[in-house]
């Protein structure tokens, strides 16, 4: 009898250590792998790995974790070069519910991998230097993904959502940067997607798919910048502002004429672009019911293009001035051309061009132009209104 209480409290002692282990492993020099694995609850592991400046040979972390509230954190610092034989790399997969994946690491040429699948997540990753390439996939619901590349250039970032109530933040600093967002089907939706980037030459690209009441937000800060996106569901909210020169709303890499800048495909979307700067470009696609568009440009030489189709009560709010261009297409029913806040009149300074094209029943255009400029309204259908006023 006292042999089988003794084996029931070891048994039950062993138990409660491995619900509740901690790891924690630290590596200095060239080279190190490691690699830790946990099953059960309320886990906690760490990897610290630290190497030589300028190093030739990059460190290797890996960390795997199954269950319930576990927490996983490599930290790489002091990494090699691009030029070096093998970069640092650093993977975390986490299943389970409640999980916290963290990465960070500084230096040139690291990789960054997390996938989690599961409920409630968190990833972060952060990198300082250049040419660092973060990848995160998350299955799930509740998850909440953060992405910071700073003080460095050409570094990539790729992240993959299928799941509900997500929130990704995307930051790059720096010059080549690229960030790719995507939040794919399995009935995606309350989406919120923040991407900045400052720097010169910088390319984000983001899609929703089958996903309703989702807000994106971008912030480009610098010149020759290049974003790009699609939505298709109800209820979207996209705002882009860049504050440079040359920056484009079209697909990335594409001509200025591109016609793929923001594409909505939906109901009650609402697209802004606001660009500050000179020979800036703007595009946006709109098809379905109650779509807004909104398009500031500040500057000289900027081009912007709005086409609302297959749709109803779509709206443009125009403002432009420098010489800039606007081509507008509107094909539906109550459509509107107007100004910004609480001015009726679309306005177009300072020898601007603006075409407008409305193809259907009870279409409206208000335009404002000073300083010759010229404009041009073309309206098919029937009840409708163009006004224009040329000082």
């Amino acid at each position: 009898m006292k042999k089988i209480i003794l084996l029931f409290t070891f048994v039950f002692s062993f138990t409660l250590v491995i619900g509740q282990n901690t790891a924690v492993t630290n590596q200095n020099g060239d080279a190190n792998s490691g690699s830790q694995t946990q099953t059960g609850n309320l886990n906690d592991a760490t990897i610290n790995q630290t190497s030589a400046t300028g190093a030739d040979f990059g460190q290797s972390a890996t960390q795997n974790q199954l269950g319930l509230e576990n927490m996983a954190t490599i930290n790489q610092i002091g990494v090699g070069n691009a030029d070096a034989t093998f970069s640092n790399e650093a993977s975390q997969t986490q299943e389970g519910d409640k999980n916290i994946a963290t990465i960070v690491q500084e230096g040139e040429n690291n990789v960054a991998t997390q996938s989690q699948i599961g409920s409630l997540n968190t990833a972060t990753s952060a990198s300082i230097g250049d040419e660092n390439q973060s990848r995160t996939k998350v299955t799930g619901d509740g998850n909440s993904v953060t992405v910071s590349q700073t003080g460095g250039n050409k570094n990539r970032s790729n992240t993959t959502i299928t799941g509900s109530d997500n929130i990704v933040n995307d930051t790059q600093f720096g010059t080549s940067n690229f960030g790719r967002v995507l939040i794919t089907h399995a009935s995606s939706s309350t989406n919120t997607i923040n991407l900045s980037a400052s720097g010169n030459e910088n390319s984000n690209y983001w899609a929703l798919n089958a996903s309703s009441n989702n807000d994106v937000d971008v912030t480009i800060t610098g010149n020759e910048n290049r974003n790009s996106g699609r939505i298709e569901g109800d209820g979207n909210d996209i705002d882009v502002v860049q504050v440079g020169s040359e920056n484009w709303v079209t697909e990335s890499g594409s001509p200025k004429d591109a016609q793929d800048g923001i594409k909505i495909v939906g109901n009650y979307n609402k697209a802004s672009i606001t660009q500050i700067g000179n020979t800036n470009v703007g595009v946006i696609l709109q098809t379905g019911n109650y779509n807004h568009a909104l398009i500031a440009q500040n500057g000289d030489a900027n081009k912007a293009k709005v086409v609302q189709e297959n749709g109803d009560l779509n709206t443009v709010n125009l403002t432009q001035n420098g010489g800039s261009m606007a081509d507008i297409l509107q094909q539906g029913s109550s459509n509107y051309v107007m100004g910004i806040g609480v001015d009726p009149m679309a306005t177009s300074f300072d020898g601007s061009t603006l075409d407008i094209d409305q193809i259907g029943n009870s279409n409206t255009a208000h335009v404002q132009q000073t300083n010759a400029g010229n404009g041009i309204i073309m309206q098919m259908g029937n009840n409708n209104v163009s006004t224009i006023i040329q000082n």
